[in-house]
């Protein structure tokens, strides 16, 4: 069982505030506001099916497109535990990703080391 400190629970009640808000303001603006992050970097919807709960579960995650593809990076600010959507993947791997009120099915998948060494240096760059 991962022991998670208290500074890493808070990190994620913040995240996940942070998170909530942000979807709002997508959905009432129809993507036109909070879709991305200080100017830069956009910021989608992910929807997952909840490992445990089997509920929808949705995250405002920074993404990167290649081609068709939606990359995100499984990461909640560099704390040690992987995030919860990762996890419904692992067990669910049907999502879909909204951005600019565009909502898309996907099935999602970890990369391979080959892919994570074209992709990181795009992520990083955007």
């Amino acid at each position: 069982i991962p022991v998670v400190t208290l500074r890493e629970r808070i990190g994620t009640f913040i995240l996940k505030i942070i998170s909530i808000i942000n979807i709002k303001i997508q959905r009432v603006t129809k993507g036109k506001w909070a879709g991305s992050f200080i100017g830069r970097a956009p910021i989608g919807v992910l929807t997952t099916t909840g490992r445990k709960s089997g509920l929808a579960r949705e995250a405002a995650l920074m993404f990167y497109q290649d081609g068709d593809d939606v990359v995100v990076v499984a990461s909640k600010f560099g704390m040690p535990h992987n995030p919860a959507w990762y996890l419904n993947i692992l067990d669910d791997a049907h999502v879909s990703f909204e951005w600019r009120a565009v909502k898309r099915p996907y099935r999602a998948r970890v990369a391979n080391e080959t892919e994570r060494a074209r992709l990181w240096p795009e992520l990083v760059r955007h």
